[in-house]
Order: C-alpha cells, then structure tokens, then sequence
C-alpha cells in the first residue's frame, strides 16, 4: 500500500461516529501497520487533508501541480460594472464628490452593504444632517446607468469558455438585484458572496475565510481581481493571489500570468 512517508506510517487516528479513519504516511506499511489494518476491519485508509504537493518547475523552482484547482473571485462595482456614485450621484444631487464625501452618512452605507437596515433606512440617514432629497429618484438613476465596463464581459466569457470556475465576492447591498435583472451576470458567474447576503465586507479577513469554508479551498488557490487596493492587499495577507483592477487588458495579462505559474495549459489556447 503506498503512503506519503516512513516507516511505520501510522500518522494518527480519527474517531467518526461511523468508522475509524486510519491515516497513513509512509513508502509502503510495515509489517506491524499492516497487522493493525487485518485485525481492525473498520479501518478505512484515507489521505488528510494537505496543501497540494508541488513539483519542479523548467527554472528550478516549484509550482503547483497541473491539477490543481484554481478559482478566480471577482469584484463587481469598478471592476466588472461601472459604478455611477462617482460622476451620477454627484450631479444628481447638484454637488460635488468631495461636496458628497463630507455630508453623506458613511456608516448607514456599510449597514446597507451588510443588510442590516432596509434601502428606506438608507435614504432617510444618507446625510449626516438627514436633510429631505429626491431618495427615490436617485436610486431609479442609479438603476439605469449599471453598464458593463469595456472588454470585461468579453474576458469573463473567454475564461469561462476555458472552463474555468469564478465566483463574485463582491461589498453591495440588494441593489445588486437590479445589476442582475439588467446585465444577466448570472449567466456568466454565480453572486456565490454578496455583502448583503453574507453580511462581511472586504477587507474584513473573516470575508477571504468564509470563502475558503464555504468552497473548501486553500488561500493558494483562490485569485481576486478587485479595484480597490486595500481589498488586494487583505487578500494576499490571507495568502490569496491579488490583482487590482486597471482595465480589461491588464487585468487578462496579469491574470494570465498567475495561471501560467500553476502550469496551466488553458492559457495557451
């Protein structure tokens, strides 16, 4: 029976309510190791759970198995959608964004994300000095100017035509429904990890954690392409791959390049 290392090979048992697992580590079992598993029939050999092994790279280094998963997160606003609470919402409201950044409530903002209050509580608290304004009005604006931002829905159908899995992980409230019924994202790659559903925000690390659980994935696995840099930075202090938003051909070189490393043959084609 080959194992992972020597010479007993016994590395530890773990007691299920079904069955007892034996983990073995080792080139073959030994003579006593092979007499546990004869007179222990409920014995089921089985490998833990490790980090991929790696092998040699052409340069001398390592990289990650040519079967390893690899799975790429996207960001949603700024990176595959264009976000009007920039240039709209300003002009909608007849001020400027740094005129915005002063009088709007930033922490009704993060409430909403995480869906702890309703969109009615958002537009009564989204000043600081709750003055009245047209809420209603700028959310139907918002509602309409959800686009695609140049050559992104093109790359997501690239790589999903290479079949490879994506998932969104995105900080948005249940606006993100009128993204859907508008772009269709959903036929592309799943809404897996939406603030409002999830209630983390990036950069939290417990919302880079949750991801992993939920997918059963090590950091090495997992590549984020978000706009914004302290997300990146969150992500790679997870152990994650990190690329931060610059455009759809920067994004693909990049991207492409981190999938090259894991010796992936999809990118030639």
């Amino acid at each position: 029976i080959d194992c992972a290392q020597c010479p007993a090979a016994i590395a530890g048992f773990v007691h299920l309510p079904s069955k007892l697992h034996f983990f073995a580590r080792g080139k073959t079992l030994d003579r006593f190791s092979q007499a546990v598993v004869k007179q222990n029939p409920s014995i089921c050999l089985a490998q833990p759970r490790f980090r991929p092994a790696m092998c040699a790279s052409r340069d001398g280094g390592t990289q990650p198995p040519l079967n390893c998963r690899k799975v790429i997160f996207w960001d949603v606003m700024s990176t595959l959608v264009y976000d009007p609470f920039f240039v709209e919402v300003p002009a909608f409201l007849g001020m400027s964004l740094d005129e915005l950044y002063k009088a709007k409530d930033s922490s009704i903002w993060e409430k909403f994300e995480k869906g702890l209050c309703t969109e009615q509580d958002l537009l009564e608290g989204f000043f600081l000095d709750r003055r009245k304004f047209d809420g209603r009005g700028m959310v139907n604006m918002i509602s309409s100017k959800y686009e695609w931002l140049p050559g992104m829905k093109e790359l997501l159908l690239e790589l999903k035509g290479k079949g490879y899995e994506m998932h969104i992980i995105s900080n948005y409230p249940v606006w993100f429904k009128q993204i859907e019924s508008r772009l269709s994202i959903s036929s592309i790659l799943p809404w897996s990890f939406v603030s409002a559903e999830t209630g983390l925000r990036k950069p939290d690390r417990e919302a880079y954690l949750m991801v992993q659980r939920t997918l059963n994935l090590d950091a090495a696995q997992c590549i984020l392409v978000d706009d914004s840099r302290s997300n990146v930075e969150s992500a790679k202090a997870c152990g994650w791959h990190g690329i931060c938003f610059n455009g759809s051909d920067a994004v693909k070189e990049d991207l492409y390049k981190i999938l090259e490393h894991f010796g992936d043959s999809k990118t030639e084609s």
